[in-house]
């Protein structure tokens, strides 16, 4: 296919970014610039190319929190985050997400492939596995039982009563708060995807 750029002027604008993204890999691969520093620039301009060429008022970036973040965690780099965040200002913002397990393949400088599995740690998790099985056995139910357990501790009788009579309503309150927070979330990717 031959590309005129006076006929088809989208078509050869996306051409020339998509050579301009084979230029940029090269140039990292070449060891000629700091690596971080072009490839988060790098990053940036392709986002702002996707929403000029695109003409989007909003789009997604799912990306690692270190190349996302509005500021950067690395003094030796400005992170592509921090750059959209001065570009876009307020329009740019972050969502932040965790997950348990997984697995990935990397390359390292030298070239040479790793399998990683990544398994997720925090501070709800441990709490909720030293459970194991034990909320039936001892009745533990509501966020202070789960605690007072997970530290060693025992709730005296007034206050088993007392938590006893909050479980419904923590629970109904629990799928109320989750049905909310995915209706949020929904609007919210609809209205970025709208846009």
């Amino acid at each position: 296919m031959t590309l005129n750029p006076m006929s088809d002027e989208k078509s050869y604008d996306i051409a020339y970014a998509c050579a301009e993204c084979i230029m940029q890999n090269a140039t990292l691969q070449s060891g000629s610039v700091s690596y971080n520093v072009a490839r988060d620039q790098y990053m940036a301009d392709k986002v702002a190319t996707i929403m000029n060429l695109e003409a989007y008022k909003r789009i997604m970036i799912s990306g690692h929190n270190g190349h996302i973040q509005k500021k950067s965690s690395n003094a030796s780099y400005t992170c592509m985050g921090e750059l959209l965040s001065k570009e876009y200002k307020t329009a740019y913002y972050t969502i932040g997400t965790d997950f348990m397990e997984g697995e990935v393949d990397v390359i390292n400088g030298s070239g040479n492939e790793k399998h990683i599995h990544i398994k997720s740690e925090n501070a709800l998790k441990k709490q909720l596995q030293n459970l194991d099985g034990k909320e039936k056995q001892f009745d533990i139910q509501t966020y202070k039982e789960i605690i007072a357990f997970s530290e060693g501790q025992k709730l005296d009788e007034i206050e088993k009563n007392r938590e006893k009579e909050k479980r419904p309503c923590q629970k109904t309150l629990i799928i109320m708060a989750s049905g909310v927070v995915t209706l949020i979330i929904a609007v919210m990717f609809g209205l970025l995807l709208k846009g």
